[in-house]
């Protein structure tokens, strides 16, 4: 079980604390809830039950994460050229929880970005929506564990991409 004070992600909520286990104020049922704060919003607060306790998870350790990152220069992106099969396949990933395939999308990405700056033009709104979507999944867990800004981590990911 986990424990006031643990940093755990959250599925729909990202990279959170737990600030409280018990019964809110307004609940009457009885049932308990964890207390979430998310680590990177202020004044926000997530409820979950103690029976979707599947939705938590611990994050990552530093060693994981320094190993995931080492290995994306070896990594091949993923980016289907049809972009309605990209998208659904996006989408489809996200909900994995997979941080190989999140790399490999957000190598993917990158690439397309790359090339489309040497003809001068920008990713499509829906890729870079995505990007920023995976980017925010990766820094924020890593940041984490590997105890740098998420910032450090997303300029290690470049570098490592490239």
């Amino acid at each position: 079980m986990f424990k006031i004070n643990d940093v755990i992600v959250y599925e729909n909520g990202g990279v959170c604390q737990i600030r409280d286990i018990g019964v809110p104020d307004f609940i009457t049922t009885g049932q308990v809830y964890y207390k979430l704060q998310p680590l990177n919003t202020t004044g926000n607060i997530i409820y979950v039950k103690l029976e979707n306790k599947h939705m938590l998870r611990y994050t990552i350790s530093k060693k994981q994460a320094e190993q995931y990152v080492g290995s994306l220069p070896e990594l091949k992106g993923i980016y289907n050229k049809n972009n309605k099969f990209r998208e659904k396949e996006y989408a489809e990933i996200l909900k994995t929880g997979d941080y190989k395939q999140y790399l490999e999308v957000y190598k993917g990405i990158e690439l397309e970005k790359s090339k489309r700056s040497l003809i001068g033009k920008n990713l499509n709104t829906t890729d870079d929506r995505n990007l920023k979507k995976i980017e925010k999944l990766i820094c924020s867990e890593f940041s984490v564990a590997m105890e740098i800004s998420e910032e450090e981590v997303r300029q290690k990911m470049m570098a490592a991409c490239f």
